[in-house]
């Protein structure tokens, strides 16, 4: 790695959220597909190549929606550019945002006063960090990006290896 280039990959921790929704889902999921099978057969007749389709289809779907959970951002600066990523499965990397450090009006922590200015301003934020909700901490920074006719904020993890590179090229 070189001095202007950092890549960071942050894992997103469902929290209790992440651990009990694919468990409620595929118990639900049984439910669903046990009554579709059954209730047919009890009361219309012999339907079991459609009904079987159809519980095939919501196991597809039921798998797709629990990969769907393992998520993890990536923050790469090569130089003054910065790219983030979400990458879903391990597999899928979806670009969020590509931007230059030069064009932020401000890289720092979100206990800075700017932040809430900066929060209130902005059309949206895109939480890069590990946790759903990021936490108000010196380790939690941002960068404030006013693009073409809006503005966001990317907040991500903190490294102390990023500031030389934000001293360099902002």
């Amino acid at each position: 790695m070189n001095d202007d280039s950092y890549v960071i990959s942050l894992k997103r921790d469902n929290g209790k959220i992440g651990f009990l929704f694919p468990i409620l889902s595929v118990t639900a999921q049984i439910i669903l597909i046990v009554l579709i099978n059954i209730i047919p057969l009890l009361f219309f007749g012999n339907y079991i190549f459609f009904t079987g389709m159809a519980s095939l289809g919501l196991i597809f779907l039921e798998v797709k929606l629990i990969r769907s959970l393992r998520v993890e951002y990536e923050l790469e600066i090569n130089g003054e550019l910065v790219s983030v990523g979400k990458i879903i499965d391990g597999k899928k990397r979806v670009d969020l945002a590509g931007f230059s450090l030069r064009q932020c009006e401000f890289i720092g922590p979100v206990t800075a006063d700017d932040f809430k200015y900066d929060s209130e301003k902005a059309d949206f934020v895109l939480n890069c960090t590990s946790l759903r909700k990021f936490e108000l901490n010196d380790t939690t920074w941002f960068f404030y990006v006013p693009e073409n006719n809006y503005t966001y904020i990317v907040v991500f993890e903190f490294d102390a290896q990023m500031y030389p590179i934000f001293r360099r090229n902002a």
